[in-house]
């Protein structure tokens, strides 16, 4: 899970049942479900950071 800062993506199978809709609020991503629309900037946590 990240953040895009620049960029558009979709997600194929409609919005991931993973991610809480408030999660997705401003630009919160599930990378392993999106699919790039354009050249990406993402932001994305450490694995220390989520806990890991």
């Amino acid at each position: 899970m990240g953040r895009v800062l620049e960029g558009e993506f979709e997600y194929r199978d409609g919005f991931p049942q993973a991610l809480e809709q408030g999660e997705a609020d401003p630009g919160v991503v599930l990378f392993c479900s999106a699919l790039p629309r354009s050249d990406m900037v993402i932001e994305i946590r450490s694995r220390g950071e989520v806990g890991v």
